[in-house]
């Protein structure tokens, strides 16, 4: 195993110059710019008239969601979508947030090995310190609305964060990641905490496509 050098304290994070130069990509990864598209803002317009479900669109090639679409007063969301997309408050506790959680485990479930896929997840607080996750968990561009604890969680496989945000604090103390991972534009807006994450020798690669383009602390 090898130390990551990413390290954060009570000021922040600090981090070698090579360990934020981001790789060139490889022939079976797809471009940046290539997943930004497939989940811009335009990836969330309502689809075709007759459509049942949650609009947003997942995953890549992005296919809609197609869950239920979750009650709640006007002006929360921009449009009708389900609980997983949906920015309810009443989602932090009580019910809601049973419902949201009881959801969160049945996809990771199914997925076993393959993907997770939680792209665009409006998440209340999450706290998964010391779990492993053995499927390939997709966040990219989700919110994360309150703290974030990741405390020596393990990833077995791939774990992307890429254009995710964390509006409070996230903690990803002694985690470990034994495949890539990324957090290529992800927005930070508190502290983020990484000290003592571990990498396999395989995925070392991951450490050099992290970076913090939003940061405040």
């Amino acid at each position: 195993m090898v130390d990551s050098r990413i390290m954060a304290d009570e000021q922040g994070i600090t981090a070698d110059a090579s360990a934020m130069a981001e790789p060139e990509i490889e022939a079976n990864e797809i471009s940046e710019d290539e997943f930004e598209r497939a989940h811009d803002e335009s990836a969330t317009a309502e689809g075709d008239v007759g459509e049942a479900g949650c609009p947003v669109e997942m995953g890549y090639p992005a296919q809609r969601c197609g869950r239920k679409l979750h009650v709640v007063l006007d002006g929360v969301d921009e449009m009708p979508v389900c609980l997983m997309h949906s920015k309810d408050p009443h989602k932090q506790s009580g019910p809601l947030f049973d419902a949201f959680w009881l959801e969160f485990e049945r996809i990771l479930a199914e997925a076993g090995e393959g993907k997770a896929h939680f792209e665009h997840f409006v998440f209340p607080k999450l706290v998964l310190s010391k779990r492993e996750f053995h499927a390939i968990c997709q966040f990219g561009f989700a919110t994360f609305t309150r703290t974030v604890d990741f405390n020596r969680a393990t990833f077995m496989q791939e774990a992307q964060f890429t254009y995710a945000t964390f509006t409070q604090n996230a903690y990803f103390r002694k985690a470990a990641f034994t495949q890539n991972a990324t957090f290529r534009k992800a927005t930070f807006t508190q502290r983020a905490y990484f000290r003592e994450v571990i990498f396999s020798q395989d995925s070392l690669q991951a450490s050099l496509v992290i970076s913090f383009p939003s940061c405040a602390f």
